[in-house]
């Protein structure tokens, strides 16, 4: 049986049909239910919310893969699952065009102030427009934090703009982030130097809080904060202390420290802010891309394969 923490795009399930294998799919994010759900189940596949904690997967002992139907592994814990050897399968490189296009969307959001226009134009409020101050990607220095699959797309469709573009990578040396159309710099310059700050960083243990006080400190007047990538990546207190400050000008932002995003978060009540739910890469096709090619490397480790798209190939030496 292959337990579903959430329903994924239909083109997977029926593969995963197709294999004779049965599937179930949960309507809760909580421990216990998931637990409960899966604890028969020779796979999950999980989402990027809920967690596959320890105790999930050590009480599943039928448990032979875990699919990640996404890119980052941030909500499973892969300790364990290395432990037990469980292979983890995922779907890398699929959604960044995706993401990257939305990235984009999210400063052109704010720099037109799309929100506030739509409102007042719903509103009958013409003569208002005309007040407004809007700005132009075209010449604005974006800074780019992780230059990995996505960050790199962003670069391209930034270039198309014609901004100029810094980028960190701590994982990159100088010559490998200017063959992804950047001009390296390090963290203190990027964020001192950079009219828009884009972050396209794993959450891991030296990510979390990337972005804090001090490094709001470090911000020029007027910087536009974009992250895609993780919540946590960024200190969501000290984001909302910065942006009712005035410190920086605005923040767009597709995912948060808590998610699903609390209907009483200050984020929402801040004009300054531009949020949507976690769906950088949730257009149609990426989302029917990343059903069959998890549900595929699924359907090959129950099967007694090693697929390529393995998070932790490392503790598989044939791979």
């Amino acid at each position: 049986m292959t337990y579903l923490v959430q329903k994924i795009h239909p083109a997977g399930i029926k593969i995963l049909q197709e294999a004779n294998l049965e599937v179930k799919i949960g309507n809760s994010l909580y421990e216990d239910d998931i637990l409960e759900g899966a604890k028969d189940s020779q796979a999950i596949i999980i989402r990027s919310q809920g967690y596959l904690t320890r105790r999930i997967i050590e009480g599943c002992p039928f448990l032979k893969c875990i699919g990640r139907y996404g890119v980052g592994v941030d909500n499973i814990d892969v300790e364990t699952a290395n432990h037990l050897m469980i292979p983890i399968v995922y779907a890398p490189k699929v959604n960044s065009k995706a993401v990257a296009e939305h990235t984009i969307m999210l400063m052109l959001a704010i720099s037109r102030k799309l929100p506030l226009l739509n409102r007042l134009m719903r509103e009958g409020k013409w003569t208002e427009l005309r007040e407004l101050e809007f700005h132009s990607l075209s010449e604005k220095v974006l800074g780019i934090v992780g230059i990995g699959t996505i960050g790199s797309e962003v670069a391209k469709l930034a270039h198309a703009f014609g901004m100029k573009v810094l980028g960190f990578d701590s994982y990159l040396s100088y010559e490998q982030l200017k063959g992804r159309d950047v001009s390296p710099v390090d963290k203190e310059s990027l964020l001192s130097e950079s009219d828009i700050i884009s972050l396209h960083l794993p959450l891991n243990a030296s990510t979390k809080h990337f972005i804090g006080r001090k490094e709001f400190g470090l911000m020029k007047p007027g910087v536009i904060l974009i992250n895609t990538s993780r919540g946590a990546i960024v200190n969501e207190k000290t984001l909302v202390e910065a942006l009712r400050e005035g410190r920086i000008l605005a923040a767009g932002l597709d995912v948060f420290e808590e998610e699903p995003l609390r209907k009483d978060s200050p984020l929402l009540q801040l004009e300054n802010v531009v949020v949507t739910p976690h769906s950088a890469g949730l257009t149609e096709d990426v989302l029917q891309k990343l059903a069959i090619m998890v549900c595929k490397g699924v359907v090959r480790v129950l099967r007694g394969e090693l697929p390529e798209n393995i998070f932790n190939k490392d503790i598989f030496p044939e791979l």
